[in-house]
């Protein structure tokens, strides 16, 4: 029977290097490393964020499965063909979630034997964030140990690492990613919104305009520019290279009422101080950014 002790406290630690040259000084082997992607959706109310529930795709090695987890006993993973990953995530779209924040990792466990206990550490490392720690202990044993005992061991053995000043968390990755995201993309006072048409009505230049302007996200990322704007953000919509045509049709499908402001890359001052401009990537596209500095912005 092998008993076990995990603290409760998740640690951040921003330069990794060091961690892991204090865990190679101990001659910790690397028992598992895997790299991972997870892609986290919330829904139109925020209702999840509030509750603490996650809703998430992972996608490790050649297995992927979509995770929904609240408290210990609301919680539900479902596993599913890798392949599939755009599809699943254009559903959770059409099922009225939007996407969060996504990221890479790379989890990594190291073990240590000393007097008949394992000690465990497992680093998830975040791409272009940092890396979270996790400390447990365990004992192979016929007897039951009192976790009195596991836990006095793995504190003094986290001890070792109080060098590094290991900040206590009590955020989920999600939350604690996004508001670094924010940090990274937004300044604390900002009263307008500069983004690439191509950000917000995506494929507007692959597809014809019909079908570009009827997507899912593209309604969904209009959506969420209204909350923008009703916090009080103005959002300029900067566009380039496009016909009088399709302006003309954007305008007539999604412009009417004249709600949203339209101008050309050229006559756009971006010099200004109270201005953010979203520059999207492959993790963090409108939708994204959108979502958490709603949620982030004060």
């Amino acid at each position: 029977m092998i008993s076990s002790y995990k603290l409760d406290n998740r640690y951040f630690c921003k330069n990794s290097d060091e961690l892991l040259y204090d865990i190679l000084n101990l001659n910790m082997k690397l028992s598992d490393i895997s790299y991972e992607k997870e892609e986290y959706f919330i829904d139109f109310e925020n209702k999840l964020i509030k509750n603490g529930v996650n809703l998430y795709i992972n996608k490790c090695n050649d297995k992927m499965c979509i995770k929904y987890d609240g408290s210990k006993k609301d919680f539900c993973n479902a596993f599913i063909d890798i392949s599939s990953y755009e599809d699943i995530k254009r559903l959770l779209l059409c099922l009225g979630y939007y996407s969060y924040v996504s990221f890479d990792k790379t989890v990594r466990k190291y073990v240590y034997e000393k007097e008949d206990f394992s000690y465990t550490i497992l680093i998830n490392e975040i791409k272009d964030i940092g890396s979270f720690v996790e400390f447990s202990v365990s004992k192979e044993s016929f007897n039951k140990i009192e976790d009195s005992i596991l836990k006095e061991k793995i504190l003094e053995f986290k001890k070792i690492f109080d060098n590094l000043k290991l900040k206590d968390i009590v955020l989920s990755y999600r939350d604690f990613i996004a508001r670094e995201v924010y940090n990274k993309n937004a300044k604390r006072n900002f009263k307008r919104i500069l983004v690439n048409i191509n950000d917000v009505i995506p494929k507007i230049k692959e597809n014809e305009i019909f079908e570009a302007i009827c997507q899912k996200e593209v309604e969904l990322n209009f959506k969420l520019i209204d909350k923008l704007v009703k916090k009080g953000i103005e959002v300029i919509i900067i566009y380039s290279d496009l016909s009088n045509d399709v302006l003309n049709v954007i305008k007539e499908s999604i412009n009417k009422e004249e709600k949203y402001n339209f101008i050309e890359k050229e006559n756009v001052d971006v010099s200004l101080n109270d201005t953010i401009i979203i520059n999207t990537n492959e993790d963090y596209n409108f939708m994204s950014l959108a979502n958490i500095i709603l949620n982030c912005y004060k």
